[in-house]
């Protein structure tokens, strides 16, 4: 039976570990020993996709009644399988009367992997998720926010990102780009 399970053990850290570096390409990640510290706080939380072995992991950071899934990835063994919907659909209930966010990749033709990006937008927006009126900067790259019931403004987002890093890393490394 499929569940999110938070990561305690020191092997499904492995796996993630793992997953986290094979999915998500060096300029989007942070150092994986931050994501682990920020996993012992309040603020954020590390889950594993469970389904009689690890199948993917979720990292999700909270501020007041905001949710944001900042990494979710499923192994490439179960991708195609439904991993990812069963995931945020999880979310979804655990995190009732919450308003979920994610980033992803802009949606732009100038990028060499348009296709994934069209794939991961129709996978989102298939999961109820809706682009905002903004997307983001981090660290140069261009992300359009997506949010699951009521929108999170910029403003929202910024504190919430200030909230785990820092004002001086937000200054640093966040903006709002508007769209056109």
């Amino acid at each position: 039976m499929f569940q999110l399970k938070r990561i305690e053990n020191k092997e499904d850290f492995k796996k993630a570990k793992r997953l986290y570096r094979e999915a998500f390409p060096i300029d989007e990640r942070m150092p994986y020993f931050m994501l682990k510290h920020f996993a012992n706080t309040e603020k954020c939380d590390f889950f594993k996709m469970d389904d009689n072995g690890f199948a993917g992991l979720m990292f999700v950071v909270y501020y007041e009644d905001i949710v944001y899934i900042f990494f979710l990835a499923v192994v490439p063994e179960a991708r195609g399988r439904g991993y990812g919907t069963k995931a945020l659909d999880e979310a979804k209930r655990l995190f009732s009367g919450k308003r979920l966010i994610l980033n992803m990749e802009e949606v732009d033709g100038k990028y060499d992997n348009l296709k994934q990006r069209v794939k991961r937008e129709k996978f989102y927006k298939s999961n109820g998720f809706e682009a905002s009126d903004y997307k983001t900067s981090e660290k140069n790259i261009v992300y359009e926010m997506m949010h699951y019931g009521k929108e999170v403004s910029f403003e929202e987002y910024s504190r919430l990102i200030q909230n785990l890093f820092g004002k001086a890393i937000f200054n640093i490394f966040y903006k709002r780009i508007d769209k056109k």
